[in-house]
């Protein structure tokens, strides 16, 4: 487990299960054919800090649906209860805040193998619990995952490296994803989870969220937000600064920046006519990426002032190539730190619809990153993009 930030109340929680004592701490110190499982198991299995053993694995490799190659995979079990893993060299829980991933699993016939990927696959984070709200995870300023799970908790991401006894160099699947991740304080919410949370850009400490369905924020601290009013938080800026709204934000114009000190400033430049696509932070502002009535999309700068000024144009998508249907608790578009629009897509070029991904530059090209025309080893099925506030 690395180092993190913590959850105080899990203590009691974990120490209550009765753990036995510990015989192992990674498949690596189990026998052949046998893996290292908590003795407390998930939710209480979290952080347990003891009683974990070595079990017989009931995922057999005769049974692998899938190669750690990153290449096409193999033909997946009907029942999913294969030992499905990725090559060790790719896992990892530190990813790149510049980048844009994707949320996709090792078998769609089968809950439970979600994993955190880039485009091109080289980098994956696997080892996560059922139910995560995907839409809202995003990544610190140091790279690492924030999460929220079925109950409405917020979870520091560890990755959970477990080798294959037979194979090494093939990182499995966890039985028990959950029991490494590490709880964000969040001392305010008493008798109710978390509702949202927002990261800041700059500060991989700094963090504010709101309780249940409230209209009060707190930072990290626990301490209240005050200078936001009856405004709404949408993203966390540079050097404290927020993008806030009066309302749903339909258009760019809808926008307003808060400086550390509490002063607003309205978006301007924008027109009301036009629609307001995503946004993300940046060094001296946010990028935001809109729609004009006339059917293009552009990249905008929005300072901390409130100046909006046009980056230019995105180019139209590639023959074959469309967005993907906007769908409930999918976030289907992202920008990277240059500005880069990154979208879900149906590939269509050979005939068959697949899904894919594609990445927009303004003033310069648009290319399909990912296909399932390639018949990778991770698949969408239907899940987010993933980057930096």
């Amino acid at each position: 487990m690395r180092a993190g930030l913590g959850l105080v109340a899990i203590a009691s929680v974990v120490l209550a299960t009765g753990c036995a004592e510990e015989e192992c701490t990674s498949n690596s110190e189990c026998p052949t054919g046998y893996i290292c499982v908590s003795a407390c198991g998930p939710p209480a299995g979290r952080m347990c800090p003891q009683g974990n053993s070595c079990v017989q694995n009931p995922l057999t490799d005769a049974d692998a649906g899938i190669d750690g190659g990153g290449g096409a995979s193999d033909a997946a079990p009907a029942d999913a209860g294969g030992t499905l893993g990725v090559a060790c060299s790719a896992v990892t829980d530190s990813l790149d805040p510049n980048a844009v991933y994707f949320v996709g699993t090792l078998d769609e016939s089968s809950a439970g193998y979600s994993v955190v990927a880039s485009p091109d696959l080289s980098t994956i984070a696997l080892g996560f619990p059922a139910g995560v709200a995907w839409d809202q995870a995003s990544l610190r300023a140091d790279g690492r995952l924030v999460f929220a799970d079925a109950g409405g908790g917020l979870w520091l991401f560890t990755d959970d490296q477990e080798p294959d006894t037979a194979d090494v160099s093939t990182c499995l699947y966890p039985l028990t994803p959950a029991q490494n991740d590490q709880g964000l304080v969040t001392s305010a919410c008493t008798g109710s989870s978390p509702g949202q949370l927002l990261l800041a850009p700059d500060d991989a400490a700094s963090y504010w969220y709101r309780c249940g369905s409230g209209f009060t924020w707190y930072d990290e601290s626990g301490t209240e937000v005050g200078t936001l009013g009856t405004r709404t938080p949408l993203s966390l800026g540079p050097s404290g600064a927020a993008l806030v709204t009066g309302d749903v934000p339909e258009s760019p114009g809808d926008l307003l920046v808060h400086d550390a000190g509490g002063v607003e400033s309205p978006a301007a430049g924008f027109s009301q006519e036009d629609s307001l696509v995503t946004y993300r932070a940046r060094n001296d502002g946010f990028w935001v990426a809109v729609a004009t009535t006339g059917g293009a999309r552009e990249l905008w700068t929005l300072s901390v002032g409130g100046a909006g000024t046009s980056q230019g144009s995105y180019p139209a998508l590639p023959n074959g190539i469309s967005f993907a249907a906007p769908a409930q608790g999918v976030r289907a578009v992202a920008l990277d730190s240059t500005g880069a629009l990154y979208a879900l897509a149906i590939d269509s070029r050979q005939g068959t619809a697949v899904d894919a991904i594609v990445k927009l530059t303004a003033g310069g090209a648009a290319e399909v990153v990912y296909t399932e025309a390639d018949g990778p080893a991770v698949t969408i099925a239907g899940g987010s993009l993933i980057t930096a506030p």
